[in-house]
């Protein structure tokens, strides 16, 4: 029985991890309660984003997800070869029992900055 329900509204890139100007192929890691990890959008692909062009800074995903103990969302930055193993880590923040909807902004040394829009969703199983 799952007590909690978040939403991932969107995703805003406000610096890339490429160097040269180029932008992120951002991918999604969900886990929930620390069990397998689940990929969005899914293999093989991703979602193009960069902090200087309006049309790709923000990601707008409106996932809903269900956890007890904890949900970690963690961004990728996707392998030209489509090699889960070889993409760059971005950022990731894990959502507890306690949090609240709103926007979390996080950094990387390498350059990404995003910001993870939530939801707080009542599920009538809280207690």
């Amino acid at each position: 029985m799952h007590a909690l329900s978040l939403t991932l509204d969107s995703i805003t890139c406000h610096g890339t991890s490429e160097t040269r100007g180029g932008g992120d192929d951002v991918y999604i890691i969900f886990q929930v309660d620390a069990g397998f990890p689940i990929r969005y959008p899914g293999i093989g692909k991703h979602h193009s984003m960069t902090d200087n062009d309006n049309k790709n800074a923000t990601w707008n995903i409106n996932k809903t997800l269900h956890f007890e103990r904890d949900l970690l969302i963690t961004l990728y930055d996707q392998d030209p070869n489509y090699i889960n193993a070889l993409s760059e880590y971005l950022v990731s923040h894990d959502y507890q029992p306690n949090f609240t909807s709103g926007a979390i902004t996080l950094t990387n040394p390498n350059g990404a900055k995003y910001t993870l829009n939530v939801t707080r969703n009542s599920t009538g199983q809280e207690g």
